[in-house]
C-alpha cells in the first residue's frame, strides 16, 4: 500500500504519517520535495507513507502552482489524505512562531504561549494560500480534506479503529 498525505503546514501531517506508520507498519517518506541540499527521489516503494506540505514540489515544477503537479502525482498511490487547519488563526499564529524559531536557531519543538513573531502577515498570506491550493486540489481529485480539529478530537481507540476500517 502507497498512502500519500498532503498538507498545509502545521496541520498535524508528520503526528498523522507517525501514527500510520506504527499502526501499518509502513515507512515514511516525510517531504521529500523540501531541497536544503539534499535530493530525493519521489517514485518510492510499496508499503510506504509520503508526507507532503502542498507548496513543496520537485524542482523543475511550478512552486508558485503546484497543483499540477499533484494533480498528476496523487496517480501514484492507493490511499490519498489531505490535511489542512479548520482554524486558521491557530495555524498561522502556529506558524509564525515555528518559523521564527527555526529560522533564529530557536527551540521548536516545546510548549509555548504564543506571542506575534516577525513576519506574521507573511506569515499569513502563505499559510491561506496554501489552504486555498489543498481545497482546489481537493475539488479536483475528489477527496475530501481532513481537517486537523476532527482528526485530533479522536481517541487512539476510534483512531485505530478507522485504520483499520480504512476510514483514514
Amino acid at each position: 500500500m502507497k498512502i500519500l498525505i498532503v498538507a498545509t503546514p502545521r496541520s498535524g501531517s508528520s503526528e498523522l504519517a507517525s501514527r500510520l506508520k506504527r499502526y501499518l507498519q509502513l515507512d515514511i517518506y516525510p517531504e521529500p520535495f523540501n531541497f536544503k541540499g539534499n535530493r530525493k527521489p519521489y517514485n518510492f516503494e510499496d508499503n510506504s507513507i509520503v508526507k507532503c506540505i502542498i507548496d513543496q514540489v520537485p524542482e523543475g515544477e511550478d512552486k508558485n502552482n503546484p497543483i499540477p503537479f499533484y494533480r498528476q502525482y496523487v496517480t501514484n498511490f492507493d490511499k490519498v489524505i489531505l490535511l489542512r487547519r479548520e482554524n486558521l488563526q491557530q495555524q498561522i499564529e502556529s506558524w509564525n512562531w515555528f518559523f521564527y524559531h527555526s529560522k533564529n536557531n530557536l527551540p521548536v519543538n516545546e510548549f509555548y504561549e504564543y506571542k506575534r513573531r516577525p513576519g506574521y502577515e507573511q506569515d499569513r498570506t502563505y499559510i491561506l494560500l496554501c489552504d486555498e491550493w489543498l481545497k482546489r486540489l481537493s475539488g479536483m481529485i475528489k477527496v475530501p480534506c481532513m481537517s486537523y480539529e476532527n482528526l485530533y478530537r479522536l481517541d487512539r481507540e476510534k483512531f485505530r479503529q478507522n485504520v483499520k476500517n480504512n476510514a483514514i
